[in-house]
């Protein structure tokens, strides 16, 4: 397995836009429904209405696979010349998350449609945040030349723990912050991808980075105290037999487990051709108990 990180402002650009125009993210991230409103008074109703064409919204997923897989240059510029310029993804370019091979528009029809979000959001974003962003890509990268991968994976993703995977296997570790503390996950042949939540950066409106504050939130409700008891007693466990033990619904317990894991007192187990599993992740605590004192006495 080789593991690499990377940093561009191009992913963290179709991070954001991916964030604004997935409903079902708006109550899972930081940047929430809130955020998704307030920004969207900046734009007119063709802007809005096009992000509601799947057909559009697939084509820019393909050309998120693209940046993914390095094919666009690094900067935002470059990114938009190279959509004025395409139609469809290169021949030779893997697929992504089951996309198509051909978009279902000619790529350079979105342009209009970055070009505006870049124009009247992104690029008007505090530099700090790509400044940390890259600061967090490069302690990664120094993190691998020290440590065993799999060590460096699962605590850069706060949890996410690669077991059995094979030798030709490529893994991506890549740092953003619209979604936060939703990790996304891509998957192509031999290729993961996973932009992780650098919760290290503080945002608008806060004064405690929010790494210093997921645990403390976490452990705030009686249900996930439970979830985490059951997962402390024994092997890793499947969704199911959390389901089952907790009696919630699959989607409270999914939020649970989100909210877990991006504390850090939650690994997930993955394996090819198993289902993940979940286990207790002790050293979480240790870690908030750091981090606290850190911002206390710094």
């Amino acid at each position: 397995m080789q593991v690499i990180s990377k940093f561009t402002p191009q992913m963290e650009f179709l991070v954001s836009l991916y964030v604004f125009s997935t409903k079902s993210l708006w109550k899972k991230v930081d940047h929430g429904t809130k955020w998704r409103n307030t920004t969207a008074k900046s734009f007119d109703e063709e802007f809005l209405k096009s992000l509601q064409n799947e057909e559009i919204l697939t084509t820019i997923s393909c050309v998120h696979s693209a940046v993914l897989q390095g094919e666009t240059g690094e900067s935002i510029e470059d990114l938009l010349s190279w959509i004025s310029e395409t139609e469809n993804l290169p021949p030779s370019l893997p697929t992504i998350n089951q996309l198509p091979a051909e978009p279902p528009v000619p790529i350079m029809e979105t342009g209009p449609i970055l070009e505006q979000w870049h124009r009247k959001y992104f690029s008007v974003l505090d530099p700090r945040i790509f400044q940390e962003l890259n600061t967090q890509h490069l302690k990664t990268e120094e993190a691998l030349s020290q440590l065993n991968e799999v060590e460096v994976i699962e605590k850069t993703t706060r949890g996410f723990y690669l077991e059995n995977q094979p030798d030709e296997q490529k893994v991506f570790l890549l740092p953003q912050y619209h979604s936060r503390p939703v990790v996304l996950y891509s998957y192509g042949e031999n290729q993961l991808f996973y932009q992780y939540a650098a919760d290290g950066i503080t945002g608008p409106g806060q004064s405690i980075p929010p790494e210093s504050m997921r645990a403390q939130q976490a452990l705030s409700d009686e249900n996930r105290i439970k979830i985490l008891k059951f997962l402390a007693e024994g092997q890793p466990e499947t969704f199911k037999k959390i389901h089952e033990y907790s009696g919630l619904a699959k989607s409270t317990v999914h939020h649970h487990l989100i909210s877990l894991r991006a504390a850090g007192l939650v690994r997930i187990h993955i394996s090819p051709g198993r289902p993940e599993s979940f286990s207790y992740r002790e050293e979480g605590l240790t870690e908030m108990e750091r981090k606290i004192k850190k911002y206390i006495t710094s």
